[in-house]
């Protein structure tokens, strides 16, 4: 118990210090996705109980309850906007997916880790890892995290919405760090498996500072250690 309650604790200080590192460099891209269908699969089907985990996905749909949309915008010297309108989802290729799997849930908070990807009007693709600490608070739960590698893979020289693009060209074969966050709706936080959930998702990066790497390597280290 006295390893979990470390690990939880630990959490906040490990987002905080790379919020901190990231923040040394100007923003460059920006996006934000809204009305995303979040889905949690609590592991041992349903079992309630702590020190659990599970799979969380968000993703862009359109269905009956959720019609997905957002944006992406380069905020630099080429400032620009692709817009993802609603319904973008239901045009191959979009695509829009966040997975995280979460770790060592104790009583409104957990870990989590994993990717994001995002693909545009003809299969460019954004991708990222992210890490970072889920709490819940009455009907929301909350993710705070860190996202490195974001690496763009294209075919051209731009990221295309629905409508407008930010160029690309000078970004392609470079990484760059940043910061995602979640807000979802449900009552039941990470308690019990839930399907659906209104999940709004904003982000950022920057030149990937050498202080975020040195930090999240230092975690991993003592995260293994705790274990």
């Amino acid at each position: 118990m006295h390893t979990q309650l470390t690990r939880i604790v630990a959490a906040p200080l490990f987002v905080a210090s790379i919020a901190a590192a990231a923040s040394a460099g100007p923003s460059l891209v920006s996006y934000r996705f809204g009305t995303l269908s979040g889905q949690f699969a609590l592991d041992g089907a349903g079992d309630e109980r702590e020190s659990a985990g599970g799979l969380f996905t968000a993703e862009a749909v359109v269905n009956n309850t959720h019609v997905s949309s957002g944006d992406i915008t380069r905020l630099d010297h080429r400032p620009s906007t692709g817009e993802f309108n609603p319904g973008f989802a239901a045009i191959s290729p979009f695509s829009v997916l966040f997975t995280i799997n979460v770790t060592n849930i104790a009583g409104t908070s957990a870990l989590g880790t994993g990717s994001l990807s995002i693909a545009d009007a003809d299969g460019d693709t954004l991708t990222a890892d992210i890490a970072g600490v889920f709490s819940h608070v009455e009907n929301f739960l909350f993710f705070n995290g860190i996202s490195t590698n974001y690496e763009f893979s294209a075919s051209d020289d731009s990221f295309d919405g629905t409508n407008g693009a930010i160029m690309i060209d000078d970004l392609v074969g470079n990484m760059f760090a940043g910061s995602t966050s979640f807000l979802i709706h449900t009552p039941v936080g990470l308690t019990q498996s839930f399907a659906d959930a209104t999940t709004n998702v904003d982000g950022e990066f920057v030149p990937s500072p050498a202080g975020v790497l040195a930090i999240i390597a230092g975690f991993g280290m003592a995260t293994r250690r705790r274990r």
